[in-house]
């Protein structure tokens, strides 16, 4: 398969998380407040965790390629690309939505306007860095 269509299919099981916090957000609800949550209230909670992570992805996506115009340097590109994920979940969680969707929906914005602003060399250095990451 592309490589862009392997990349959508990966970003996309990952958004299974606002299901997973939902489920464990009603289970605390049960066992700790002894209180059993609505479905109303359920599909309130599961639509922000999923809107509001999807906003702060986006947001910081937009940021992220908007400054990425006017930084040249390969260490600071690469530097960049390791703290943005980071801040992208510190956030999407700050606002109570899903930090792990903002965390994909940002890295697949950036990824897919990566080719505008990163040169070659810093491409190929910043795939480097990464598969050495993976590799951990």
């Amino acid at each position: 398969m592309p490589q862009r269509v392997v990349d959508r299919l990966e970003g996309e099981s990952l958004l299974n998380d606002a299901t997973g916090l939902l489920a464990l957000q009603f289970w605390v609800q049960m066992v700790v407040q002894r209180t059993t949550p609505t479905v109303g209230h359920g599909i309130l909670v599961f639509a922000w965790l999923i809107v509001g992570g999807l906003f702060v992805g986006l947001t910081i996506g937009r940021v992220v390629t908007w400054l990425e115009r006017w930084v040249d340097d390969g260490l600071v590109e690469i530097a960049l690309s390791l703290i943005i994920p980071y801040a992208a979940y510190l956030v999407g969680e700050a606002v109570e939505g899903s930090g792990v969707t903002a965390v994909v929906t940002c890295g697949l914005f950036v990824n897919q306007r990566s080719s505008t602003f990163f040169s070659p060399r810093v491409r190929l250095q910043s795939l480097a860095v990464w598969d050495a990451l993976e590799f951990c």
